[in-house]
């Protein structure tokens, strides 16, 4: 999927036959360095999606500078982007937890924040 998307992918052990020196290869993975860190896992949707949020993130190295609701929001476009890409269909269950944040995130903010109208349309849908 990685190629597929244009991403380098590191599944926990580098090029040379070592581990590579970045500890989250666990249950979420990791971004770091414009490379997805991500262990092999028993294909599921979720860890589609935990996959494909991590894609997000090295496509878009901004996210990690975005107040919370708005990260989680974009994260989530460019996930369901990613998806698309690969002919994937994730289950909207997947997104429920972040839609109530960012649901949650925006509930008391004015229209006039960039992106705040799109992302609680989003959650409310």
């Amino acid at each position: 999927m990685a190629q597929q998307l244009g991403v380098a992918y590191c599944g926990g052990i580098t090029s040379t036959g070592h581990y590579c020196d970045v500890r989250w290869h666990g249950r979420e993975g990791s971004a770091e360095g414009g490379v997805v860190h991500f262990s092999e896992r028993p294909p599921s949707k979720y860890n589609t999606y935990a996959f494909l949020k991590l894609v997000a993130k090295v496509r878009d190295p901004s996210l990690a500078d975005d107040v919370p609701w708005r990260r989680i929001y974009r994260m989530d476009k460019l996930a369901r982007q990613a998806a698309n890409e690969l002919g994937i269909r994730l289950p909207r269950r997947l997104f429920a937890t972040d839609r109530a944040f960012v649901l949650a995130g925006v509930a008391g903010i004015s229209n006039d924040v960039p992106m705040r109208k799109q992302a609680f349309d989003w959650a409310r849908r």
